[in-house]
């Protein structure tokens, strides 16, 4: 490092970034925006003004939309946001289906509806507003009207028309699957990869082919560079073309993190060629991270240049050493980049495919057919079209060789394993023994040692301690959705919203998976209403379709009162119907039956887990299927927790077990409805703590303001996933403790 100055300052400086994140609001301050301020939630139609910085193509399920990137952006009152802000803008096609004339550096006035980017409000979720905010982009504009047009850029407008160009090309000859994966390979047009075909590749690790990186770079610019002194042009001339053309070919595909940091890299190599020095790998890279993070420091947190960066580090500065056998020096780089890619990939999806380093053999080497393969396509296409489905049908067919392996290593158990987040402190122990490792490999006397260092610290991020009891309720907009986790044991209580539709894909299986948690043992409905079931239910579809990559599921109890609605075509028919095909038993419950599970709270401690329920009775009638709710208490030493579903009226019809003198925590029924949580049954219960799920701005207007005075009246602590975002208590079966992920209070 000390050899390297480049290399301390380049870490120096990242370390300086992720410190003042620590201290401060890491996006706060990079994002300014002195004229349009907007709540999380709300939007606004209005016009605004600005300079086309970028556009692409983004396809959704029914239609393909132009997605213009405006810089300098201002209001029509005339005041300027900063210059740093800038805002996504979404046009969709004409009604003869052509796209929208919007020139690259036109001056346009667009009129549409502005809102912010959704922020995560659950551990794990992704966040939309921070990771657009570290590229400078504040804001999204729908349902957009182009106003007027004014100018043009000529050099970033024939790079998007070569682009387009090339991208109708790949459909033309090729299967949409091919084309859209070519795309994003060769173009950068990632809006038009298949949905579904991602998350094959993302599940068997090889995902990372579709990113514009080094390998692209070396194989067309130094190509280039080749192609160039062989034809007899001057070696400083040669160099000096091969990276304009490849900082033209950057700008084309958009200059991603993975892509800038390969041009950079690319035009110092070039530069070194030119001026016949020695090239230097290592200080190329730290350069190039610091010219990025110079210009736009909140890369760091960017996924794209984790992953770019950790890859070509641990190439770089990972000495992997393995026992001499046929290709072993490709091994030790290929076992080096799982190694750097490993921790940033359990960050960013909680997940690892342990496969996807014998994947990556196959896959990668080919990535070059597919270049080669796809440059001969266009070439021909535009010489010699008959001759082209030659290339065409070679690129198709790697492409269709890619999905079968991935499809293949589906089938193998444990392909894909869930080892959730790592958190800031393995993630700094499993650097400390890479960094043991590589010192022990650069010294022959303890280079035996090093794979020890390496194994120990794979182990570390994979090791995961259960907490004695945490019980977390998800923010799932308006409904209900909890998640207990004593020890090994997983609850999930209900899971369902009448306002987020995506609940399970983009809330439910992310918060699951940041904790580790790939298969829940009891999934426990309080009653069949959407608002409470409807993540159930996509789980369950996707299960039966035979989906991989999803959530387990042991078992599925419901309220006994929901029995009679079996072959009523309700949701507790789909339930019964899609578990049967599932081979997921379904039980019912009812006052009287209780589980018991023992937790493990020290190295010869264990503790008793209760759940009891208390309602509905076996065979009861209720007019309301909210009065039949499954209702029950769970206790674990000195702790309580009376879970309610959306019971109103019957709340009355139980009462507290002798012995219980006070509830520590009440999950309140209803969302907070006026109808529930009444001023006797709080007085009975006596709670010291009161969750409330809702939806922020939901049509109802809950918690209902009658719930909260009677709460506060009776000296109730509560809490609103609305306001709080997900609401998570711990106990160790002595006293408790309540944290909320937005504001991150904690008591």
């Amino acid at each position: 490092m000390l050899r390297r100055p480049v290399c301390a300052a380049a870490f120096l400086y990242a370390f300086l970034i992720l410190c003042t994140a620590s201290l401060f609001d890491p996006f706060g301050g990079f994002v300014r925006s002195d004229t349009i301020r907007l709540e999380q939630g709300k939007k606004q139609v209005c016009t605004v003004s600005g300079t086309v910085a970028g556009k692409w193509l983004k396809r959704r399920a029914d239609e393909t939309v132009l997605v213009i990137l405006l810089r300098g952006v201002s209001t029509e009152t005339g005041a300027s946001p900063g210059k740093n802000q800038r805002i996504l803008c979404e046009t969709g096609f004409g009604e003869n289906g052509q796209e929208p004339e919007i020139p690259a550096g036109a001056e346009i006035r667009l009129a549409g509806t502005l809102r912010p980017f959704p922020e995560a409000v659950n551990p794990g979720a992704f966040d939309t507003a921070a990771y657009y905010r570290t590229m400078d982009i504040g804001y999204r504009m729908s349902d957009c009207t182009v106003l007027s047009r004014e100018g043009m850029r000529v050099v970033p407008e024939l790079l998007y028309r070569i682009r387009r160009a090339s991208c109708r090309c790949f459909e033309r000859y090729l299967p949409a699957e091919a084309a859209s994966v070519a795309s994003a390979m060769v173009l950068g047009e990632k809006g038009l990869f298949d949905e579904e075909l991602k998350d094959l590749y993302r599940e068997s690790g090889i995902l990372h082919i579709a990113a514009i990186s080094g390998l692209h770079l070396s194989f067309f610019g130094n190509g280039l560079f080749r192609l160039l002194k062989k034809s007899g042009v001057r070696n400083a001339c040669a160099a000096a073309l091969s990276a304009g053309v490849m900082i033209l070919y950057g700008e084309m595909a958009g200059f991603s993190p993975s892509a800038s940091r390969a041009v950079i890299m690319f035009c110092l190599q070039m530069g070194a060629a030119a001026l016949r020095r020695s090239y230097d790998g290592k200080t190329a890279a730290a350069l190039s991270a610091l010219i990025i993070l110079f210009f736009h420091p909140l890369y760091l947190f960017h996924p794209g240049f984790q992953y770019s960066f950790a890859a070509v580090t641990a190439i770089l500065f990972l000495p992997v050493r393995l026992p001499p056998v046929p290709g072993h020096r490709t091994l030790e780089k290929m076992t080096a980049v799982q190694l750097g890619l490993l921790p940033v990939s359990l960050m960013t999806s909680y997940t690892a495919a342990p496969y996807s380093w014998i994947l990556n053999l196959a896959v990668i080497p080919l990535c070059s057919v597919i270049l080669e393969a796809a440059v001969l396509l266009l070439c021909l296409a535009v010489c010699c079209p008959p001759t082209a489905f030659l290339p065409a049908y070679l690129l198709s067919s790697v492409i269709r060789f890619y999905r079968l392996l991935c499809e293949s290593v589906r089938l193998i158990p444990g392909h894909l394993l869930t080892p959730g987040h790592p958190g800031a402190f393995r993630l700094v122990l499993y650097a400390g023994l890479l960094a043991a490792g590589s010192l022990c490999a650069g010294r022959k006397a303890f280079r035996k040692y090093s794979l020890v260092f390496f194994c120990a610290g794979v182990l570390i991020l994979f090791l995961h301690v259960s907490p004695a009891l945490r019980i977390r309720m998800y923010d799932v907009g308006q409904g209900d959705g909890l998640c207990i986790r004593a020890g090994g044991e997983v609850f999930m209580v209900d899971g369902g919203s009448s306002s987020n539709s995506g609940l399970l894909e983009y809330d439910l299986l992310p918060a699951l998976r940041f904790d580790g948690i790939s298969r829940i043992g009891c999934w426990m409905v309080s009653h069949s209403d959407g608002d409470h079931v409807s993540a159930l239910l996509s789980l369950l579809e996707e299960t039966a379709a035979g989906k991989s990559g999803t959530l387990k599921t042991g078992r599925i109890i419901l309220p006994a009162s929901s029995e009679k609605e079996a072959g009523e075509n309700g949701n507790t028919d789909r339930i019964l119907r899609l578990a049967a095909r599932c081979g997921i038993p379904v039980s019912f419950m009812s006052a009287g039956d209780s589980i018991r599970c023992p937790v493990r709270t020290g190295l010869l401690r264990h503790e008793e887990l209760r759940i009891d329920c208390l309602s509905p009775r076996k065979g009861a009638a209720y007019e309301d299927v909210n009065d039949g709710s499954l209702v029950f208490l769970l206790t674990f030493g000195d702790f309580s927790m009376l879970f309610t579903g959306d019971l109103e009226e019957a709340e009355d019809s139980f009462g507290p077990p002798p012995g219980l003198s006070r509830l520590s925590v009440l999950k309140t029924a209803h969302h907070g409805s006026s109808g529930s949580s009444g001023e006797r049954f709080i007085g009975k219960w006596r709670p010291e703590t009161a969750l409330i799920s809702a939806g922020r701005n939901n049509p109802y207007g809950h918690p209902h303001r009658e719930v909260i005075q009677r709460l506060e009246r009776n000296d109730v602590r509560w809490y609103l996933t609305a306001r709080d975002g997900a609401v998570t208590v711990r106990s160790d079966g002595h006293g408790y403790s309540v944290e909320t992920f937005l504001n991150g209070s904690r008591f």
